[in-house]
């Protein structure tokens, strides 16, 4: 069980063909992820299936072509180890980062084993009789995880700028908040403000989206530095 990525990989394919591709995949996920084996296999942490590729580079690039339609023409996706995730038109590196807490996994492996998690800022390495997750409530106060979505994009994007990428390239990053992120609450608006002085380095854009989609299979946010 697995994702078949062969026929956008390392291939300079027009972008209509890309997101109809990507597109339909997504549709075919969403439809099967309430099976429990099926859900094991697609967020495991492992690398040795295309899910991970697909949800952290793959979707995160179709979102930004998106939003982009009409600029640009051709896309070349690349699942190897090089130096860059993808080449537009031919000339323009892509370089695609999730930004996320560094104990998300642990969230990950509590969901497939016991059903639920809670959060990556408090871990507990000894299992307790109450509670056999690793992760454990922990309150957030004020725009505390704002914060923290902030310093996860800031530092993805400072990891990146200390790489030797073309001039003019673009980076794509994909966050994950560690609770509930609420436009209504001015969550995000707080999350620009805090992200518009982000130096950008070589870098002529940087998407920023939130790892989250909606009903309508869109994004909840997302936005270009």
């Amino acid at each position: 069980m697995d994702i078949d990525i062969t026929p956008i990989d390392d291939k300079n394919v027009d972008i209509p063909y890309f997101l109809k591709f990507a597109g339909e995949e997504l549709k075919k996920h969403i439809s099967l992820v309430k099976n429990r084996d099926y859900k094991k296999i697609a967020f495991a942490t492992s690398n040795k299936n295309n899910f991970k590729k697909f949800f952290e580079e793959i979707i995160p690039l179709m979102f930004f072509l998106e939003r982009e339609k009409g600029i640009y023409s051709k896309i070349k996706y690349m699942s190897g180890d090089q130096e860059g995730d993808a080449i537009l038109d031919d000339s323009t590196t892509i370089e695609i980062r999730k930004a996320q807490n560094e104990n998300k996994y642990l969230v990950t492996q509590d969901m497939l084993n016991h059903g639920y998690a809670f959060s990556p800022k408090n871990i507990q390495n000894k299992v307790s009789t109450t509670s056999p997750t690793k992760t454990q409530p922990y309150v957030h106060t004020n725009k505390e995880h704002v914060d923290d979505v902030a310093l996860y994009i800031h530092n993805a994007i400072e990891k990146k700028r200390k790489k030797n990428y073309p001039y003019s390239s673009i980076l794509i990053i994909s966050f994950e908040s560690d609770t509930l992120m609420l436009e209504c609450d001015g969550d995000y608006s707080c999350l620009e403000k805090k992200i518009m002085n982000f130096k950008k380095g070589v870098f002529s854009k940087i998407y920023i989206i939130e790892n989250f989609l909606n009903d309508d299979l869109q994004p909840k946010w997302q936005f270009i530095l």
